[in-house]
C-alpha cells in the first residue's frame, strides 16, 4: 500500500499539480489580534477569494455571511474578524492550501504542452492535507478538462 506522500507524488506528476502555499488556521487565529502582522498567505487568500465567483466551493462557507453584505461595507479587518467569529469553530481547524497546475494547450486529441511559467492557482480549505490534496486533484482534472474542451471547440469549429 502506498503512503500518502507516495500517492501525492504520483498524482502530482500525473495531473501536473503542486502545493504552492499552506496556512494552518489553528496556529494562525490566536495571533490575528495584531492586524499589522497578518501572514502574507492569509492576506493573499482573502484577496484571491474576495469575489465569490473566484472561490473554490470548499472555501465558500467561510464567506457565507460576508456575501450577504455590500462589498463596500467591509474592509480586510472586518473580513478577518468575521471569518473567525461567524464561520464557526470548524473554521479554526482548517488548512488553507493554495494549489497550482500549468495551463494546458492541447495540440491534438492526445497531446498538449504546458509549462510552470504559465499556470493557474486556487485556494482550497480542508481539515487535513489528505482532504486538501483530493480537492486539488479534482480541481486540476477540471482545469485540464476545460482546456481540452477549448481545444475541441476550436479544432472542430
Amino acid at each position: 500500500m502506498k503512503t500518502d506522500a507516495a500517492k501525492r507524488a504520483e498524482q502530482a506528476e500525473e495531473f501536473d499539480l503542486r502545493i504552492e502555499r499552506m496556512l494552518d488556521l489553528s496556529s494562525t487565529i490566536p495571533h490575528l489580534y495584531d492586524l499589522f502582522r497578518i501572514p502574507d498567505e492569509l492576506d493573499d487568500f482573502l484577496e484571491d477569494n474576495y469575489e465569490a465567483k473566484q472561490r473554490h466551493p470548499s472555501v465558500a462557507p467561510l464567506f457565507a455571511r460576508l456575501d450577504k453584505l455590500d462589498e463596500d461595507d467591509w474592509s480586510e479587518p472586518d473580513v478577518i474578524a468575521d471569518l473567525w467569529l461567524h464561520a464557526g469553530p470548524a473554521a479554526s481547524e482548517l488548512l488553507l492550501v493554495q494549489v497550482a497546475t500549468p495551463i494546458r494547450e492541447y495540440v491534438s486529441e492526445n497531446a498538449w504542452r504546458s509549462s510552470w511559467g504559465y499556470y493557474n492557482t486556487k485556494w482550497v480549505a480542508a481539515a487535513s492535507l489528505h482532504e486538501a490534496w483530493d480537492l486539488a486533484v479534482e480541481w486540476a482534472k477540471e482545469r485540464h478538462a476545460a482546456a481540452f474542451r477549448k481545444y475541441q471547440e476550436t479544432a472542430h469549429g
